[in-house]
């Protein structure tokens, strides 16, 4: 067996197996021996191998052998990605010339470093356990799994490169960010090293160690990096230099997934200023790719760990991994300052149109009518125009959420096919695996895709109800629903602004409180409950305009148990009355699951002092049971405001 790079001991002897195939145990006497060395228990650690996701049948769970269809692959470049950026690095990533390192040169260029790392620092943590249990999932939450057992590894990672660096070193899933050489922009990667000036500042990282995506669904990388490399290798001996499609016609295949998928990160890690990229899907296939540009050629190093569970040339996946993120600060800001020249060189082009310059246009997942279509949803039976947007003006100010919106000053600017008023708030749904995080761990609640867009129809459906009522004066008006820019996995809304917000804390309560009730008695009229009464999402104006908003988890049943919730929970929000009875009454009353899950709600927002709201949180009607049957009044009233 190999001798392990970090411990220097043999890997038979680090670990031992449970026949039962739960668990594996780190032998008892090489636990103990390393227990109050915290370097050296950190380097059993690091050589202590991962485990592949088990499923919660016996055996392995059996993955479906069809290819991930074009409208579940996770390769879509954002809202508004930089077109010229985009072409940039997809014209340099079809010629790049690919150089498969050895165990050797990973060991030397990734792991070293973080090996010197450990000698000179004072590691505060002993990461290592006595047993690491087989993670668990099944075909249905195959992604949840391998994410949070991700999330799992990523935590005693994380408190390591503290130990070795900066304390405002993150290492996990992040939430939307703003990547370094183009604050414009907005991406979510599975996998993130960052420095931040602070913990509370998480969007707008100074630097990037490197990026990184775990795939769920089929794949097949291994196949596909094959093939894309021998694509790229026939080009090159066709001596073909046209600019045109890469890949003919609509071709979805292995290769093209592939290419899809590092084309996105890559164009992602250009924008942070990065040239490490980890593309893993845990199972069968994890790639550590290093690129570069120089004068548009692209140049590809890479290592790639087929298994998990592997000890091959004593290096782990976990080491590999921690190695592969670990970077001094200084080198990695060389490295954005020489990606920020080729950003420069890009942006200068004067590109404007994908479709015209990406060599992957033809293959990119889009909708092929170029407009909405139809939807099916229920109770909704119409088809939803195509809204056209300028997204060369920044003219706008974001609230970051599960829903992505915007204060949009200038209508005409950014909307020219549509006669608006200016200024007005703009709402976008699009899916993203999101992640909330709470005290450094990770609540996973993925979002189901179907009910997140449910719910999108659903505030359509309620608005259309409210506007055909002798009410609809009292609530924010909604103007335009459609698909942005034709994309129907883009749906959004155009709300009339509701002006600046006055702070929580200047509210007159008992005003609002006789606002808000006298709104809810309008909608119970009409037969609609709220659902998410709380702070977040009541509006108040420095006009004195005070709205209840947010709609995408009504519901129009003429339920009365819903209806006596809503004023449950904003009386004991905003306590209007002063008593003591009612404070003791309302801590008792429980809201049952149609209300949002308490421990859901987004804390990532930095933005919300001038928005309407974007605080709606995604509640899938199917599979409700998974977030318990019920919370309590308190539960809501605890969670931070959105502004």
């Amino acid at each position: 067996m190999p001798r392990m790079y970090f411990s220097g001991v043999d890997s038979d002897t680090i670990t031992i197996d449970d026949p039962s195939n739960r668990c594996i145990t780190i032998n008892p006497e090489l636990f103990i021996r390393v227990l109050n060395n915290r370097e050296l228990n950190t380097r059993v650690f690091l050589d202590t191998h991962l485990l592949k996701i088990g499923g919660n049948e016996d055996g392995q769970e059996r993955r479906a052998e069809k290819l991930v269809s074009k409208g579940n692959a996770s390769v879509g470049l954002g809202n508004m990605p930089s077109i010229p950026i985009v072409v940039y690095t997809s014209r340099a990533l079809i010629t790049a010339e690919f150089r498969e390192m050895s165990s050797d040169d990973f060991k030397d260029r990734y792991l070293a470093p973080l090996d010197i790392a450990l000698k000179e620092s004072n590691i505060c943590r002993r990461p290592l356990a006595q047993e690491y249990a087989y993670p668990r999932g099944d075909a249905m939450h195959i992604e949840q799994a391998i994410q949070e057992y991700f999330n799992e590894i990523a935590i005693p990672i994380k408190g390591l490169y503290r130990d070795v660096g900066d304390t405002n070193n993150y290492f996990g899933s992040p939430s939307i960010i703003r990547p370094p050489l183009d604050r414009k922009r907005r991406i979510q990667p599975d996998i993130i090293r960052m420095k931040n000036e602070s913990d509370s500042d998480m969007q707008y990282p100074e630097i990037v160690f490197g990026i990184g995506d775990y795939k769920t669904g089929v794949y097949k990388m291994t196949q596909g990096f094959e093939e894309f490399k021998t694509a790229i290798s026939n080009r090159r001996r066709l001596r073909s230099h046209s600019i045109g499609d890469f890949f003919p016609g609509r071709e979805w295949s292995p290769r093209v997934l592939f290419a899809l998928v590092l084309s996105k990160y890559i164009y992602q890690a250009f924008l942070c200023g990065t040239d490490r990229i980890l593309i893993s899907d845990h199972q069968t296939f994890s790639g550590f790719f290093r690129y570069e540009i120089v004068d548009g050629e692209m140049i590809i190093d890479y290592y790639v760990i087929n298994n998990p569970e592997t000890v091959e040339n004593g290096i782990t996946l976990r080491s590999a991994i921690a190695g592969f993120f670990y970077k001094n600060v200084a080198d990695t800001a060389d490295t954005k300052a020489r990606l920020m020249k080729s950003f420069d060189i890009a942006n200068n082009t004067g590109i404007k149109k994908l479709e015209e310059s990406d060599p992957f246009f033809n293959v990119r997942p889009r909708d092929p009518s170029g407009s909405s279509g139809k939807l099916p949803r229920r109770g909704f039976s119409g088809n939803l125009d195509s809204v056209k947007e300028n997204d060369a003006s920044d003219n706008f100010d974001a609230i970051d959420g599960n829903t992505y919106c915007r204060v949009v000053y200038d209508s005409a600017e950014f909307y020219p096919d549509l006669k608006l008023p200016s200024p007005v708030f703009v709402k976008l749904y699009y899916y993203s695996s999101r992640l909330w995080e709470e005290n450094s761990l990770m609540c996973l609640e993925i979002p189901e895709k179907e009910g997140y867009y449910g719910m999108f129809f659903n505030e359509l459906l309620i608005n259309e109800r409210i506007a055909k009522s002798e009410f609809a004066s009292n609530f924010p008006k909604l103007l335009v629903s459609g698909y942005w820019n034709g994309l129907s996995d883009h749906p959004m809304h155009i709300f009339e602004y509701l002006g600046k917000e006055v702070p929580e804390e200047k509210w007159n309560n008992k005003e609002v409180y006789k606002v808000i009730k006298s709104r809810l008695e309008e909608l119970h009229s009409i037969g609609i409950s709220h659902n998410d009464v709380r702070l977040a999402n009541i509006h108040v104006s420095v006009s004195g305009k005070i709205s209840l908003i947010d709609f995408g988890l009504s519901d129009y049943t003429n339920n009365e148990e819903h209806k006596k919730n809503d004023f449950e929970t904003l009386e004991y929000i905003l306590r209007a009355n002063g008593s003591n009875e009612s404070f003791k009454h309302a801590n008792q009353v429980n809201v049952k699951s149609e209300a949002i899950p308490a421990d859901r709600a987004d804390k990532n927002d930095k933005y919300g002092n001038d928005s309407n709201s974007s605080s709606e949180e995604v509640f899938d009607e199917g599979s409700s049971g998974t977030f318990g049957t019920q919370i309590t009044i308190e539960d809501i009233a605890s969670k931070p405001s959105r502004r």
